[in-house]
């Protein structure tokens, strides 16, 4: 993928890692083996890659037989004809990542401790809410944007039409 010619909308699993998620399932086929085809732009984003297999409708010693290479891997072990479900997960190495890794947490300001993103969620009402303090919510996702690395006016913009507009993920602007 050429992030020069192409915008990754790519999302990540909820953790303290950015990470990409890969599965599906395959057919093993008559030496109880299958290659497993990865999206072009995986390998190329992702590192530190995990693997995870299981079959389905039988046990079978199944492994990984060759690791991610060129966007594929192979799965051996198991029996013809039988089905494998497998996932690969990677950490995102792509430059915007490497330069804008999510925090696990943030320190809530002085002035926002007690209030919540989503104050229905905890049993609260509305005025609990982030955006109804007295600083208004424009120069709090500002700032949240700063502090997150990337945003700008632009973003800024694009946040408050969004439903949860005091939630901000880094955008990349170039």
């Amino acid at each position: 993928m050429s992030t020069r010619l192409h915008y990754p909308f790519l999302s990540f699993v909820e953790s303290p890692d950015m990470m990409n998620v890969c599965n599906g399932n395959v057919v093993l086929d008559h030496n109880g083996e299958a290659v497993v085809e990865l999206a072009e732009w995986f390998e190329a984003l992702n590192s530190d890659f995990r693997y995870q297999l299981t079959t389905i409708g039988g046990f079978a010693p199944v492994y990984v037989a060759e690791e991610i290479k060129t966007n594929r891997s192979k799965i051996a072990g198991g029996k013809p004809g039988m089905k494998a479900s497998w996932q690969v997960t990677g950490i995102r190495q792509d430059a915007y990542a490497r330069a804008h890794r999510v925090p696990v947490e943030e320190e809530k300001l002085p002035h926002e401790q007690g209030y919540y993103l989503h104050p229905d969620a905890f049993g609260l009402v509305p005025e609990k809410g982030i955006a109804d303090l007295s600083t208004g919510v424009e120069e709090q996702v500002e700032r949240r944007a700063e502090l997150a690395g990337g945003g700008g006016r632009r973003s800024v913009k694009a946040k408050l039409q969004s439903s949860d507009a005091v939630q901000i993920t880094a955008l990349n602007q170039n």
